[in-house]
């Protein structure tokens, strides 16, 4: 069987404001909560945002604030009033923007933004460096400090390819079997093993696929009128194949989670031959 993974990224916009009153040299820290990546992003897109309102240190009547980068600076404009900053995690950018509050105020504005390219890596945003200088009226004010951790919703098969072996059955227990319908007799048992990041994911869907099929009967490659149905143990339905097969999905502490699997015989033709049996099914799991 194969995987095939796709992250999804659920993001919360929050500002939080509060007003501070600093002196020259100040350390001004932008802590964010835990940020856990859900759904798909767009390139610049917020993430999560800090505010701090900062008065003049002196009344004087021309005043300008100005931010100068200390780490790899991706984008800015000639003012000084916006730039953007890498972090320490793939994938995450740090905007931070000063905007005029009145005569004697500014805002500073920091937030967390969707990077360039697809790869977003887990990771702590380093509090310990600093990531841009704050001058007023050409002398340093205080250094911008960023911290957050990141966490990025995934999970990984550790079971490797999955073998379902089902006991014989007989030509006649297959014929008085109903079409369409599992026979009780000769099932099999197997399961996809999962590890994922606890509480980071919340839906699964499975979706199935095989080179034959007829509803839920997987065809095999020998066409000898008899099939197998694959039932899902999580929602104990059976699997439609090429459709998506959503159920909710909870973690363990351990992190640690399986799919149960049982596949059963089934009749699709009144002409059984027999021999032996095998089909294979591949599978793409989806997670949010």
């Amino acid at each position: 069987m194969s995987l095939r993974k796709k992250f999804n990224i659920f993001c919360v916009f929050f500002i939080l404001m509060f007003p501070v009153f600093v002196s020259a040299e100040s350390r001004l820290a932008f802590a964010f909560d835990d940020i856990r990546m859900h759904t798909e992003l767009k390139q610049a897109e917020v993430i999560s945002s800090r505010e701090l309102f900062l008065d003049n240190p002196v009344d004087e009547k021309n005043s300008n604030w100005e931010l100068l980068p200390l780490v790899n600076v991706l984008k800015s404009d000639a003012s000084g009033s916006s730039i953007v900053v890498e972090s320490d995690v793939a994938g995450i950018d740090i905007s931070i923007t000063k905007k005029n509050e009145g005569k004697n105020r500014i805002k500073l504005v920091v937030s967390l933004v969707k990077g360039m390219g697809n790869l977003i890596e887990g990771g702590r945003v380093n509090e310990q460096k600093s990531v841009a200088f704050l001058k007023f009226n050409n002398n340093v004010f205080g250094k911008i400090y960023v911290s957050a951790n990141v966490y990025v919703a995934g999970c990984e098969v550790i079971s490797g390819n999955i073998k379902m072996n089902l006991a014989g059955i007989s030509v006649s227990d297959a014929r008085s079997n109903s079409l369409s319908l599992p026979l009780n007799s000769g099932s099999g048992r197997g399961g996809i093993n999962l590890m994922c990041n606890s509480g980071g994911v919340n839906e699964l869907v499975l979706k199935f696929s095989t080179a034959k099929f007829n509803g839920n009967i997987i065809i095999p490659d020998e066409d000898s009128g008899v099939g197998f149905m694959l039932r899902n143990g999580l929602n104990n339905k059976w699997v439609r194949f090429d459709n998506d097969n959503a159920f909710n999905f909870v973690v363990e502490d351990s992190g640690r989670k399986t799919i149960p699997l049982e596949v059963f015989y089934s009749r699709y033709d009144d002409v059984i031959k027999p021999g032996l049996l095998s089909a294979k099914v591949q599978y793409t799991i989806t997670y949010k």
